[in-house]
Order: structure tokens, then C-alpha cells, then sequence
């Protein structure tokens, strides 16, 4: 019998992970992302485009929130926490500084809400309980990315995903069987994140009972400076993925267009999951090379598994919009019907994206790092300026139009910061 060797970085990286157990998180992983994108393609069996435009609306204001509440501080989880714990096996300086930071939003928010941005909330959403469902979805948005990444820095990655997986199962098969409305399914989504972050309380009081005494305060500026600087990058990830309701309900644009067009990017970006392996395994195989072996395979990975990414991504983008097709067709059109008109205009933008993905996970492990934020924040702000342009003269076209130019320039800052130095620059992880 022939004995195959395999002697490509990629294959041998591979064998290690199946004996780890990053190959169950990355099943684990895979599996909720896929429920959690399940989930928004099933609300087009209960709802009619209209719906589902005022749902994307809702969805896109409660992400600001988010933002504000939690998303710009939560990078110091994984950040600062795991360096910290290193030295002194303590997490709580980081968790007690996005306790106060959640406390401190918290505070701003309300006193917007008495000002009058309920109602506002309800007319610009075009649902009558539009303030409760944002409500809903920020509480169980905020507490489960409170908690997310605690069991993770205490080493427990592959439970911390397993309940991850838990949740939204129970999610995606209560919207099969027991979809009533979109208050009640959010009211399960609450409960649900609720005890999942309990269970990572209880875990934490389990693994590592909690001392005030180790809350080092002296640490809280650098949290503050490094979450200001995340803040940027994440409310430009926001504008980036959700802009485009905001501009289109300001331009009036009928609720059933949005919302047969808020399918198509929807399912668009639900392949996003392929860029999260790529940042996932790159990193993992470049640095488990030597130093003349890394430069061989940045160049490999740019020269030949680039290009089988995109095909991939193809492949994939083909099998959603089939899939698109199969539950507009279930669900008697209702107003759905350019949608795949809308995902066709969508393909070049989409596989632009997805190779500007690939080149940001090289440059963001280089000493250049900080470019590929960068160049996010350059393309967000190119990117609702000309969907806000566009979207005068154009409607949905063009806002089709003005994310598509956006992509290529995000694409063409990366693959210019690509450059001699860029190769020269692998960062040694040690």
C-alpha cells in the first residue's frame, strides 16, 4: 500500500487540527452561524417584503445600539483580558470596565428614550411596537456579547461554542415550529441569551471565585484608549453593513423594495462565515512555519488559494441564491419577486468583497496590521456617502451601485498596502 505524505503547510496543519479540538469548535461555529443565517432567511416564510423591510429597519437601529452599549469595548475580552490573565490570572479588571462602560451607555440611552426616541422609533421602523423589539434585541444582543468571550480566555473555547450552538438552535427551530410574531420570537430570543449568560457567571464564580481586590484600575486607561480606537472600526463596521436601511427609508423608499433588497444582502453577507475560517486558519499556518517558510506561503496563499477562495465563494453565492429562490417560492411571492434580480446585480460586488476579505487576514497578520482598519473606515464613509447620493437618483439601484464601489475601493486600498514591505513584515508570534 502507497503511503501518501503530504507536505503542503495547509495539509500538514490540517492533520494536527483533526487530533485538536479546534475541529469541534469549528464545526460548532459553523453550525451556528449557519442557524443565526437560517434564522433571517425564515422570517421570509412568515412575512411579507414589507415586513421584512421594517424588520431589517429595526434590526439595523437596534445594531447602533449595540454598538454603543457594548460592541466598541468588546474587543478587550480577547485583547486585554487574555494578556492579563496570562501574567495574573484575573479577568475581572477588563470585565469590570465594560460593566461600567455598559453602565454609563445605559444611562445616555434612557435619557434619550424619555426625550421622545420611542416614538420616533415606532414611525421610522413603521411597527407599532417597533421601541419594544429594539428593546428586546439590544438586552440579548448586549448580555450575550458581555459574556460571549469569558470562557473562551479561561481556556473552555469549545463549551463556551457548544452553548453558543445550544441557543441558537433552539432559536432556529422555535422559528420552524412555533413562529407566532415578531414580539414573541424575540421574547424567546431574550430568555435565551438571558441564561446563557448565566451559565457563563455561574461558570466564571465556579472556575475562579471573583475578587474585588484583583480589579487593577490603574489598567482602565488602556482599556479606554484601546476601545476609542476599536469604537471607530466598529461603528464603521455598522454603517458599512447596516447604512444602507437608513439611507433608503430616508429616501422614502417603499418598505416592500427594502425588504426584497434587505433579502439579497442578507443572503449575500451570509457567506461572511467563509471569511471568519479564513482569519481563523491563516494565522494558525502561517505562524506555525519557520521564517523562510512563512514568506513561501503568504505567496502561495496570495497566488493559488486566493483564487480557490473566490471559486468557492461563487459556488456558494450560487447555492444561496437557489436557496433564496426555494423560500420566495414557499412563500407565495409576497412581494419578494426582485429579489434574485437584486442578487445577480449583487455578484460583483460580492466576489469583490470577499477577495478584499482574504487580503485583509494577510495584511492584518503583518506589521501593518492597523492598515486594514483603516482602509474599513475608508470604505465605510465612501460607502454611505454614495449610497446616500445614489439612492436620490437611483432608489435601490443605487444603493446596488454605490456598495459595489465601495467594495473595489476597499479592494484596491488593500492590495496597494500588499506591497515589498508588507512581505517583509510577517509578524513573529514566537
Amino acid at each position: 500500500m502507497v503511503k501518501l505524505v503530504f507536505k503542503w503547510p495547509v495539509a500538514e496543519f490540517l492533520n494536527r487540527v483533526l487530533r485538536s479540538e479546534m475541529i469541534y469548535f469549528m464545526l460548532c461555529k459553523l453550525s451556528s452561524s449557519a442557524m443565526s443565517q437560517g434564522i433571517v432567511l425564515l422570517f421570509v416564510l412568515y412575512l411579507d417584503s414589507a415586513e421584512f423591510g421594517s424588520l431589517g429597519i429595526l434590526l439595523s437601529l437596534s445594531q447602533l445600539f449595540i454598538a454603543f452599549l457594548v460592541a466598541w469595548h468588546s474587543g478587550t475580552i480577547l485583547n486585554h483580558g487574555q494578556k492579563y490573565f496570562a501574567r495574573s490570572k484575573s479577568l475581572y479588571t477588563v470585565i469590570f470596565f465594560r460593566l461600567c462602560c455598559i453602565m454609563l451607555a445605559t444611562v445616555c440611552i434612557t435619557i434619550s428614550l424619555l426625550l421622545g426616541v420611542e416614538e420616533w422609533i415606532n414611525n421610522f421602523t413603521g411597527l407599532k411596537n417597533g421601541s419594544y423589539v429594539v428593546f428586546l434585541w439590544v438586552v440579548a444582543e448586549s448580555v450575550f456579547e458581555l459574556t460571549d468571550k469569558i470562557l473562551v480566555v479561561y481556556g473552555k473555547l469549545v463549551i463556551n461554542e457548544i452553548m453558543v450552538l445550544i441557543v441558537k438552535s433552539i432559536c432556529f427551530f422555535y422559528m420552524v415550529f412555533s413562529f407566532q410574531s415578531i414580539e414573541s420570537y424575540f421574547e424567546v430570543y431574550l430568555v435565551l441569551h438571558l441564561i446563557f449568560s448565566v451559565f457563563v457567571v455561574l461558570a466564571l464564580v465556579f472556575l475562579d471565585k471573583p475578587k474585588l481586590i484583583e480589579v487593577d484600575l490603574n489598567k482602565w486607561p488602556e482599556l479606554f484608549r484601546f476601545s476609542i480606537f476599536a469604537a471607530i472600526t466598529s461603528f464603521s463596521v455598522v454603517m458599512a453593513n447596516q447604512g444602507y436601511n437608513f439611507v433608503l427609508r430616508h429616501e422614502s423608499v417603499d418598505l416592500a423594495d427594502i425588504g426584497a433588497h434587505g433579502l439579497a444582502y442578507k443572503a449575500f453577507m451570509s457567506l461572511s462565515i467563509l471569511t471568519y475560517f479564513v482569519r481563523v486558519l491563516y494565522p494558525k499556518i502561517l505562524y506555525s512555519q519557520s521564517r523562510k517558510q512563512k514568506l513561501s506561503f503568504v505567496r502561495r496563499a496570495y497566488q493559488i488559494y486566493l483564487p480557490y477562495f473566490i471559486l468557492l465563494s461563487l459556488i456558494g453565492y450560487v447555492v444561496i441564491c437557489l436557496l433564496v429562490n426555494i423560500l420566495i417560492i414557499y412563500s407565495f411571492g409576497s412581494g419578494y419577486e426582485n429579489t434574485l434580480f437584486f442578487m445577480v446585480l449583487y455578484l460583483p460586488a460580492f466576489l469583490i468583497f470577499q477577495r478584499a476579505q482574504f487580503l485583509g487576514v494577510m495584511l492584518n497578520n503583518s506589521r501593518h496590521y492597523k492598515k486594514e482598519n483603516l482602509a474599513y473606515v475608508v470604505m465605510s464613509l465612501f460607502l454611505v456617502s454614495a449610497n446616500i447620493l445614489l439612492a436620490r437618483f437611483l432608489g435601490v439601484y443605487g444603493v446596488i451601485l454605490g456598495t459595489t464601489l465601495a467594495f473595489l475601493l476597499f479592494n484596491l486600498l488593500l492590495k496597494r498596502f500588499l506591497s515589498v514591505r508588507y512581505y517583509l513584515s510577517i509578524r513573529d508570534w514566537g
